[in-house]
């Protein structure tokens, strides 16, 4: 925005206004729209500007509607955005009639069962899962897997096939295919066999060992019975003695219990400790008979290929072994622990920026007007331009005790047509606690301010809100698009003391509340 050297010395947006004179003074004030530099024309008072042009510009930049988008672009140019360039747009494959997004449009291609696909040996174009069937039933031409006639196609059954392979001089080159690959097969059914006999072994060793424990788990139960009878008859005997003599009795009854209990349960832990053994070893052995039945089904599996190998000469199918990869598996957990890391280094930043707004929550006003301190600004844009955060937030504030809540966006290596070259900021309603309470759309005058800490030249920049902008209705999700000024100012003005001292940048918001009603 273009003012006639008053920019200087009237600032709009200070909460104490000029007085009247001043005021009318800025409103007869002649001004270039804020994005004549990107072609609007319009040229005329202020008080027009911010009351009638703002809200109908065609060169503001606004966000994409669509979710996980993101791009700015023109306001005249939203709508040819939406149809024909967001990445975001709902498109329909043309073989299929699938909708989907635009950017999965060439995965969905890739893997599409109606897409037209031609065959690598006749060259008949057909849908995609049509494909496998027709190379192994129906396509009528074989290519020879001989050396030197890579590239040659016979037609099955037809006479030049026929010569080609009686073709004395060229059966070395037919049979050895065939012979690598019953090589392979070879080697892979004497190494499952050799399992199988190890496998074989130790089940014969845990049968052993089995019979060993149940032998000894028997001759222990019948030792446990003739206890329980000696138990039994001593115990007659106590009593009987008990009768005949008492002091005496008591005394040798009383060792002779003693003893007993004690060889009780000495036989009780032993039965105790080779009953579990016992069971140990009868589930080892399950286990190990469950392995054999696999490894069985594993050999009879690799027959049936050696077999199905053997009755076709031309074709060159590898053994494919269902074991595991653990290589693959050791690479994988590689890449999660790198991605793990990078996590980690992404939150320790997103750490440090919640602690800087919970800080300045405390801070957090009531009137419509906000100075939002920033600090580490080198640091910061360092950050916006290699990408890792490339905007901030300031704390929320509010035009009154229950009014909208608000807060500020800086973009500190710009964004949209500012990024790379101005400083980006932006006004963001966001959903507050007595939002149905409130009047929308919001259409109160906004000032943005970066002050000038030697209090010499505020930058200054006033916009009124379009009524017809998502930017400005009641928010449906935590906070609207951010709508402001994407060329708020140059960024050489972070290297100037008087707006960036001691690494700290003061950013100021000013909402007219002249004419709010709260609730």
């Amino acid at each position: 925005m273009v003012f006639c050297n008053s920019r200087s010395q009237v600032d709009p947006c200070d909460t104490a206004w000029p007085d009247y004179a001043v005021k009318k003074e800025i409103n007869n004030l002649h001004v270039l729209c804020d994005y004549h530099e990107t072609g609007c024309e319009w040229k005329g008072l202020f008080k027009d500007l911010i009351d009638q042009h703002l809200s109908s510009c065609q060169y503001i930049t606004v966000e994409c509607r669509s979710t996980g988008c993101g791009d700015r672009v023109l306001l005249s140019k939203l709508e040819d955005h939406l149809k024909n360039e967001c990445l975001q747009r709902l498109v329909e494959c043309k073989d299929c009639g699938k909708k989907l997004l635009f950017k999965d449009l060439n995965a969905h291609g890739d893997g599409c069962p109606n897409a037209v696909r031609s065959c690598h040996l006749c060259q008949q174009e057909m849908p995609a899962l049509k494909l496998t069937d027709h190379v192994m039933r129906e396509c009528t031409w074989i290519k020879c897997p001989c050396s030197g006639e890579e590239d040659v196609l016979f037609e099955a059954g037809s006479k030049e096939y026929c010569e080609h392979l009686q073709d004395n001089n060229k059966l070395a080159s037919h049979l050895q295919p065939l012979l690598v690959q019953f090589s392979k097969m070879s080697q892979s059914v004497e190494k499952m066999t050799n399992d199988y006999q190890l496998v074989t072994s130790r089940i014969e060793l845990l049968e052993t060992k089995c019979d060993d424990l149940e032998r000894k788990n028997e001759k222990l139960q019948q030792e446990n019975i003739e206890s329980k009878k000696l138990i039994k008859g001593l115990a007659m005997k106590v009593e009987e003695k008990e009768h005949k003599s008492e002091e005496v009795g008591k005394s040798q009854v009383g060792n002779i219990v003693r003893v007993t209990d004690d060889r009780l349960s000495t036989l009780e832990k032993n039965y105790g400790k080779i009953f579990t053994d016992v069971t140990t070893t009868k589930n080892s052995l399950n286990q190990n008979c469950a392995q054999l039945v696999e490894l069985n089904c594993d050999i009879e599996k690799i027959k049936r290929d050696y077999s199905s190998q053997a009755s076709k000469v031309g074709e060159m199918i590898p053994y494919n072994n269902n074991s595991s990869y653990p290589l693959d598996y050791i690479k994988q957990v590689e890449e999660k622990v790198l991605e793990v890391e990078r996590t980690v280094n992404i939150l320790n930043v997103h750490h440090s920026e919640l602690e800087l707004q919970l800080q300045a929550s405390l801070a957090s006003t009531h009137n419509g007007a906000f100075l939002w301190r920033i600090p580490e600004i080198r640091r910061r844009t360092r950050d916006a331009k290699i990408g890792r955060i490339t905007s901030i937030y300031s704390p929320p504030f509010y035009t009154g005790r229950n009014g909208y809540k608000i807060c500020i966006r800086a973009y500190l290596n710009g964004d949209g047509t500012g990024e790379g070259t101005h400083l980006s900021i932006f006004f963001v309603l966001m959903r507050g606690e007595y939002d149905p309470l409130l009047q929308w759309p919001f259409e109160h005058k906004v000032s943005l301010i970066l002050v000038d800490q030697d209090q010499k030249k505020h930058l200054v920049q006033t916009f009124k809100p379009n009524k017809q902008s998502s930017s400005f209705q009641r928010p449906k999700a935590d906070m609207n698009v951010a709508s402001g000024c994407p060329e708020f100012a140059k960024l050489s003005i972070l290297d100037n003391p008087s707006y960036v001292k001691d690494d700290v940048m003061f950013i100021k918001a000013v909402v007219d509340t002249s004419n709010i009603l709260h609730p």
